[in-house]
């Protein structure tokens, strides 16, 4: 084949809802004779006929005016399944099929006809299907017309005949026509039966062709020559209305028999030198050129021996049809190879040949070689408009989206993962990608198991549900890198299971009607050409640069121009990628952020390239490929900067200046625009099979359109940005801005309002949905396919009788806007078409500003009646501008508008409000002049935002409630008061924050305190809350109320209650202010609670701490739930039992005072101190480490006394150490402060519990004055001789004994320096009586006969020790005496 140069001549338009057959399934039954029939082995199947495979077929139909067109398919995988398909063009694609099941596996071929059974009742409405075992049994099925038949019974005996076609010789191929079946055999044999004409017992019903008949027969036997080989392949065509027969034999020869005259017409070896080493294995056979009178053959050669690849030799055959049809025998020959790929199918149209090709992972090719200039052109597929539209077309596809999308939407937070969501889902789920089976097997994929019936049973709004569930549960939700990570492997999953699904089958082809068409695995779709603009823009950006397109050369406009200009688009289209016009097209039908700033970010990546800020990325794709991709986007950022000026200076030359240039860039717009002609169409008459291809192909064409516009919006825009860098006048450069700009976004708007009615998803259509939608497109043809749809009020009927989707209404309120402004003849052509649209013009209308409103109140209550709040809204505020012009112009005082006024800001209020455009809604509230409306709206308001989780607009300070705060604060508290206390969202948080926002601390206070009193009451009634949850609630608004109340001056920081006094009996700190307080009052008592009391700070801390005491119980055990009739002190027992000494103490330092604080510290070191002693098991160290942000209750480790106050610790967590003694030792050390007596109170218990325990040491140095250096015993308590004394109370004689004589050694060995102060008068003092006490005991015991020894031991060292001692005191005495004397004298 000659070099051609491919271009793309047409692409792919899919049969919408030819993916959703619903089957028949009928089971063709086998009698007695058939199942006999010998099974044939697949290992010896060597024909094309037999050879498994996927395969389908159309045969056109014509009866009158009608064609019908039936479509068959074999898959592979299911080979005894045959599925028929009836189309008539002109009806809607058929919702049901017939599913055929035969007993034994089909050869994948079949024949579908006018029905040639002549006998049975309605055979005139039936089809005739030819179909062929592998064992051997051929089938005639008489098919009724729309297949009236029930799914899951048996097809009708008498509409069906079979017979066996099995002989000695195997069956290797098939070829069917109307009335002939004939097959080909292993030895080289064809039969041709009669079928369906003739009965098979008749005469004539079978006969044979080949070569050696008769003599010769004989003779090749005798004489052992060459035998026929195996038939390969076989076709029937008519030529002359005579029926021949095409033979492709294993050994490479063709043989042509006329069926008529059972001879052999000519006979050709289709091997050559270049051939060599190849197998023929299919045969194809075009229709007769009866002009040229010329036939061509197929031959596909394949199986080389030296390498993969195969080749198609087309065979030209002349033939001569004056008497019998005589057949050339040396034809005329072309070569096509294929380089890549394995052929599919192939069939001829007029004189081109239409070649699909796979490459075997699911990549395919569908091509067309033209016979007389072997020029190839391609077709684009389905799968590349797939891959495309989910950025799957290259590798670097969704790495442009990743990184426009940072560098663009970074500003939008947690809204921008749910922009680049909705553009996957708007793409996975438009018409031509949407695919069932696909998508479900993608959402198996993610462990989202679905049944097949609720996947089918799913709306639109249900599969996106089921998408995000799973993002949610990969947890990709909210990032947005993630979410484009995501969409990545979910779109690549779809795509595979979609190509896999989608698998095309065969190539169908209709002369008459110049149709072709591609019959795909589960779809069926047809192809159209590129016609006018389309082929100058699709060349180009498949970089034929240099091709000039014929579309150019009648038309006013500089080709050479036009070239370098679509230059400079591509080189913007290639920097940005796809993903730039898929941002701005979501922009504007999705407003979540403005078109135009997305415009702006997308010049901001072509001047300085994409965001600096990477730490996104990293996060995601890691920093080594984070940094490898901006080193890319970097060196392509240059490039293209250098290029851009490049082009951008030669297309200014060429045209000489920049005046020329936007002449030729304006030309260009008005072949852009839209043009169209106004029909009047029938819009029952047009639903049918074209009409659905031709919404598909709109959206196709509008697509192109849409992006080619939007690249030259670009253009311009960078232009201007680089006005200075190129020399760009300031007159052309107003030119752009004034002129080109609003033109090419009118552009713009157009083809993405087309693209977007085309592709909206839907579900499924009804008869009067599409003739509604098809009765508004207005067709322009012009030398092919191209479809317009008028920029006017008609799109709002697009959607027929179903619910609008919210975002499609978007666009279309631009439309109708556009209508009112459109000028005088806007009135007169809505009037004209009041009764489609039930816009009713006013009779009266003598300004222009009613009939506006009037229709702007129509539009409104349009959008309202379909759902679409947002279109809804607009409308209203255009006619609230027209009712402001009405009473301005109008001289005298007009109350209806008044009202009307007062309606609209009404309908304002709400809409906004179902948009959640809660500031607008409120907006709406204060600007209607209505009071009883306005009011009815506010308590809506703040319904709606309580139902809606949306109370932070209320209390953020946004909103300007002026001369509504107590509204709106009535209202809150109505709800509240009247709201389960544990709704959500929390009405009393919600007056906290509000009040707050007003610095109104103490009504905020006072609320929070009333939900901690509602919580408290009906914790206990409502089951369903766990107890310590209820508290930590409470906890909350406590510390919340306080945290209030401390804003406050401290004369007023109290507020009233009517709940009472909640404390447990307490001793209640003076009051000083003058109010009524109730003091002693139960929390449950029934008598207070209805009488108003204030409540202060203190109370509020105390409240708190007894809420903290029960909550961190609470964590302990679900035991532990109190009632205000349970005593402080037992409370107390309880913490300390469960070792929770830190709230204990709180309790008790904060709610006791003087001698009652002094006993309970003493109460609680005793529980303790006996927990320490080793014959007293206590319970397991519970260590609770539940915590506070309340700062308000703080208890240092350096306590202080204010105002008789003690301030405790809120840490309520265990003090370091791991036993009961270290526990001890440190409380001891922090509380023997308030009370001095302490560790006398320990050291008895201990001596007490356990009269042999050995005291620790920590504690000994506590009563010897922590390591000071004394001389006598006495001081204050604890001191050495309180200890000294509890030794010999409790019988530690010994211990007592070291102790004294610890000190009289002390006494007797001080320093010189120390004597002085010795000698004074009273200046030591011994327990003398305790003393005495000691020597008693000891007597005692050695009287007794217990340890005398030790006894002796002990009284020796002491009456040494005391001998010694009195005799020093005698001295001290006598000096002492002296010293005063002096003193006397002197004096």
């Amino acid at each position: 084949m000659a070099a051609a140069a491919r271009s793309l001549a047409g692409v792919e338009v899919p049969v919408l809802g030819s993916d959703k057959v619903q089957w028949i399934e009928l089971a063709v039954p086998s009698s007695a004779s058939s199942a006999l029939a010998p099974q044939v082995p697949s290992q010896s199947v060597s024909g094309a006929a037999l050879t498994p495979r996927d395969a389908a077929g159309c045969h056109a139909v014509e009866e009158g005016e009608t064609k019908t067109y039936l479509i068959w398919r074999f898959h592979k995988d299911s080979p005894n399944t045959l599925e028929v398909i009836e189309v008539i063009s002109c009806n809607g694609f058929p919702q049901t099929g017939l599913r055929l099941v035969f007993q034994d596996a089909l050869c994948p071929s079949t024949y579908l006809c006018k029905n040639v059974i002549r006998s049975g009742s309605g055979s005139e409405n039936s089809y005739s299907l030819y179909g062929l075992t592998v064992s051997g049994v051929a089938y005639l099925l008489n098919l009724r017309k729309s297949f009236p038949y029930i799914s899951g019974s048996n097809f009708p005996q008498s509409d069906y005949r079979e017979f066996n076609v099995v002989s000695p010789a195997q069956v290797t191929a098939m070829a069917v026509t109307s009335a002939c079946l004939a097959t080909g055999y292993q030895d080289g044999v064809v039969r041709c039966f009669q079928f369906g004409i003739l009965d098979p017992d008749a005469p004539g019903f079978v006969f044979e062709l080949r070569d050696d008949v008769g003599i010769g027969r004989l003779w090749n036997f005798v004489s052992r020559g060459k035998a026929v080989a195996a038939v390969q392949d076989m076709a029937i065509c008519e030529v002359c209305e005579r029926k021949l027969s095409f033979v492709l034999h294993a050994d490479g020869f063709l043989r042509m028999w006329d069926l008529a005259s059972h001879t052999k017409l000519a006979g050709y070896n289709t091997f050559s030198h270049e051939l060599e080493g190849s197998k023929p294995t299919r045969l194809w056979v075009s229709e007769v050129d009866y002009d040229a009178n010329i036939i061509s053959l197929a031959v596909l050669h394949g199986q080389f021996l030296v390498s993969d690849i195969e080749v198609i030799v087309v065979y030209h055959f002349g033939f001569d049809a004056e008497d019998n049809v005589q057949v050339s025998s040396k034809p005329s020959i072309q070569s096509i190879r294929l380089e890549e790929g394995k052929l599919i199918d192939l069939k001829f149209c007029g004189g081109k040949l239409w070649i699909l090709k796979g490459d075997g992972s699911m990549l395919y090719d569908l091509s067309q070689y033209d016979f007389e200039t072997e020029d190839t052109s391609v077709y684009g597929l389905q799968e590349d408009f797939v891959a495309e539209q989910l950025f799957q077309s290259s590798e670097h596809a969704l790495d442009d989206l990743l990184w426009t999308d940072h560098s663009v939407l970074s500003s939008m937070k947690d809204q921008d993962a749910n922009f680049v969501s909705s553009i996957f889902l708007r793409r996975l789920l438009q018409p031509g990608i949407y695919h069932t089976s696909a998508l479900r097997a993608t959402l198996l994929e993610h462990k989202k198991y679905i049944s097949e019936y609720e996947f089918h049973s799913l709306t639109l709004d249900g599969l996106k549900k089921e998408i995000f569930a799973i993002m949610e549960g990969e947890g990709t939700a909210n990032n947005t890198v993630a979410t484009v990570h995501f969409w990545k492997s979910f779109c690549t999953q779809f795509l595979h299971h979609w190509c896999q699904y989608s698998a095309p089958y065969a190539v169908f082809v209709d002369a008459s009607m110049d149709v072709v068409g591609l019959i795909r695995k589960n779809s069926i779709s047809l192809f159209r050409s590129l016609e006018g603009i389309e082929q100058l823009i699709y060349g180009f950006s498949d970089e034929f640069h240099n091709r000039r397109s014929s579309w150019t050369q009648d038309k006013d406009i500089d080709s050479e121009l036009l070239l370098e200009m679509l230059r400079c688009m591509s080189y913007i289209s290639h920097q940005l990628g796809g993903a730039a016009s898929a941002l701005y097209y979501e922009s504007v039908v999705n407003p979540v952020t403005s078109s135009e700033d997305i415009l702006s970010q997308l010049l901001k990546i072509i001047e300085y390239g994409y965001s600096s800020s990477m730490t996104p990325l990293i996060q995601q794709i890691g920093i080594d490929a984070t940094w490898t991709s901006q080193q890319t986007a970097h060196r392509s950022q240059r490039k293209f900067a250098v290029d851009m000026l490049i082009s951008l200076n030669s297309l200014c030359s060429r045209a000489t200046n920049w005046a020329g240039v936007l002449d030729t860039i304006e030309k260009f717009l008005t072949y852009l625009d839209l043009h169209s002609t106004i029909k009047t169409v029938d819009s029952k008459s047009i639903y049918n099979v074209n009409s659905v291809l031709l919404i598909q192909a709109t959206s196709q064409v509008a697509r192109v359109m849409f992006e080619t516009a939007f690249d030259s919006l670009l253009l311009l825009r960078y232009l201007i940005n680089i006005s200075a860098q190129v020399n760009l006048p300031q007159v052309d450069k107003n030119r752009i801005k004034v002129k080109l700009i609003p033109a090419i976004q009118e552009v713009i708007i157009k083809w993405l309002v087309i693209h977007f009615m085309g592709t909206v998803p839907t579900t499924q259509q009804s008869l009067e949905d599409f003739g509604s939608r098809l009765s508004l497109l207005n067709i322009v043809v012009s030398a092919g396919l191209f479809i317009g749809i008028p920029y006017g009020l008609d799109l709002i009927r697009l959607n027929g009788d179903r619910p609008w989707a919210k975002k499609e209404n978007r666009v279309l309120v631009k439309i109708l806007r556009k209508i009112a402004a459109s000028g005088a003849e806007s009135p007169k052509y809505l009037k004209n078409l009041s009764f489609q649209t039930g816009f009713q013009y006013p009779e009266e209308c003598e300004s222009g500003a009613i009939w506006k409103l009037h229709y702007y109140q129509w539009a409104m209550r349009l959008f309202e009646q379909y759902g679409a709040s947002e279109g809804a809204c607009e409308f209203a505020l255009a006619a609230l501008e027209q009712v402001d012009e009405v009473l301005k112009n109008s001289n005298n005082a007009l109350p209806e508008y008044e009202t009307v006024r007062g309606q609209l800001w009404a309908n304002v209020f709400r809409f906004s409000l179902d948009l959640k455009h809660y500031r607008d809604a409120y907006c709406a509230i204060i600007s209607n002049p209505d009071d009883e409306s306005r009011y009815i709206c506010l308590r809506r308001f703040v319904i709606v935002l309580c139902e809606n989780c949306a109370t932070k607009v209320a209390c953020d300070g946004g909103l300007p409630f002026v001369g509504l705060l107590e509204k709106v604060e009535q209202e809150l508290v109505w709800k509240a008061e009247r709201s389960d206390v544990f709704a959500k969202p929390n009405i009393y948080k919600l007056l906290y924050a509000f009040e707050a926002n007003q610095n109104n601390w103490r009504k905020a206070a006072g609320y929070m305190y009333r939900y901690s009193i509602r919580l408290k009451k009906e914790a206990n009634l409502d089951g369903s809350h766990q107890y310590s949850s209820v508290l930590q609630e409470r906890l909350t608004a406590l510390s919340s109320s306080i945290n209030a109340l401390q804003q406050v001056d401290h004369a007023y920081a109290w507020m009233e209650s009517q709940s009472g006094n909640d404390h447990t009996n307490y001793q209640m700190s003076p009051n000083k202010r003058p109010r009524i307080v109730l003091s002693k009052i139960s929390s449950d008592s029934n008598e207070a609670s209805g009488i108003n009391c204030a409540v202060d700070i203190e109370m509020l801390e105390k409240e708190y701490i007894l809420t903290k005491a029960q909550h961190i119980l609470s964590l302990v055990s679900s035991k532990f739930k109190f009632s205000g009739k349970q005593m402080l002190v037992n409370l107390v027992d309880i913490l300390i039992e469960e070792n929770m000494y830190d709230m204990a103490f709180t309790i008790i330092v904060n709610f006791w005072k003087g001698t009652k604080l002094q006993w309970e510290l003493e109460r609680a070191f005793v529980a303790i101190s006996q927990k320490c002693c080793s014959n007293r098991v206590g319970p397991t160290v519970i260590v609770s480490n539940v915590d506070t942000n309340n700062h308000l209750l703080g208890y240092s480790e350096e306590e202080t006394y204010s105002e008789g106050k003690i301030i405790a610790s809120s840490n309520f967590h265990k003090i370091p150490g791991t036993d009961h003694w270290e526990t001890l030792e440190q409380y001891l050390e922090k509380y023997r402060k308030l009370h001095r007596r302490l560790p006398i109170i320990v050291a008895e218990t201990f001596l007490h519990t356990d009269p042999q325990i050995e005291l620790p040491l920590w504690l000994v140095h506590m009563f010897k004055g922590g390591g000071k250096v004394s001389w006598s015993m006495t001081g204050q308590e604890p001191d050495p001789a309180t200890l000294f004394r509890l030794y010999v109370d409790y019988g530690r004689l010994a211990e007592a004994t070291n102790m004294l004589l610890e000190y009289l050694d002390l006494f007797s060995s001080m320093r010189t320096t120390d004597l002085i102060n010795r000698k004074r008068m009273t200046a030591t003092w011994f327990p003398y009586m305790t003393i005495e006490r000691l020597w008693y005991q000891l007597e005692e015991m050695r009287k007794s006969c217990h340890m005398v020894d030790d006894c002796d031991r002990l009284k020796k060292m002491l009456q040494e020790a005391l001998m010694k001692h009195l005799q020093q005191v005698q001295i001290d005495s006598e000096d002492a005496i002296a010293a005063a004397s002096a003193s006397k004298m002197q004096s």
